[in-house]
């Protein structure tokens, strides 16, 4: 079925929604997770089709089953939000955490958070922090920095204030400024790397710059 999921998304692309729809529902119903997740999406966003959040999370759920891991994360959104379906917390963790140990980088994020805050779960800094390093190891800007915050804090896991240099370089990197702003206050105190007043101030300005 690939070839018509490429159509199909072809005309997505050129905003032919009428065909996209009519190329994916078909496959959608012989059971391909792929066009299953797509339709979900344009029931979800009201793209082409109108908003219809049964129907998402119907075509949702289904893809998820088949370990899908873009609509086992959607599922777990849908499920947080509360505005389009009943919040329902036990469902949040069951579909994120499917995304998650998919490799879903957000649903990592998101586990992480819920673990930090004790949200639908029983907090656990430990289990925050694990899920904060996979999304992290994935390049996602702010698991690097709350893995950074946690090293340098010794919070559920030993404080490092090298590692935590790492992950705050790596967030910095990518723009985020409270990373920036760290690693400039890491230069002027000396921790995880030898002082330098010159390399604070280079930090404190790429920070207040934006």
């Amino acid at each position: 079925y690939a070839d018509e999921v490429r159509e199909g998304l072809k005309a997505l692309n050129r905003g032919d929604y009428r065909i996209a729809f009519e190329k994916w529902k078909p496959l959608a119903e012989k059971g391909n997770s792929t066009a299953q997740f797509n339709l979900g999406l344009m029931y979800d966003i009201g793209e082409g089709v109108a908003p219809d959040y049964r129907r998402a999370i119907k075509w949702y759920r289904l893809a998820a089953k088949q370990n899908n891991p873009q609509a086992q994360f959607n599922l777990g959104r849908l499920y947080e939000s509360g505005e389009r379906v009943a919040q329902d917390f036990n469902k949040v963790i069951k579909w994120y955490k499917a995304a998650a140990e998919n490799g879903n980088e957000l649903a990592q994020l998101k586990l992480g958070t819920h673990f930090e805050k004790g949200k639908g779960v029983t907090k656990s800094f430990k289990k925050a922090a694990k899920w904060y390093k996979l999304a992290a190891t994935q390049g996602n800007e702010i698991a690097q920095f709350n893995l950074g915050y946690m090293f340098s804090r010794g919070i559920g896991i030993q404080r490092n204030y090298q590692d935590a240099v790492k992950w705050y370089r790596l967030s910095a990197a990518q723009g985020n400024i409270i990373a920036q702003y760290n690693l400039g206050v890491f230069h002027v105190e000396g921790k995880g790397v030898r002082q330098s007043y010159s390399k604070a101030a280079s930090w404190f300005r790429l920070a207040a710059k934006r």
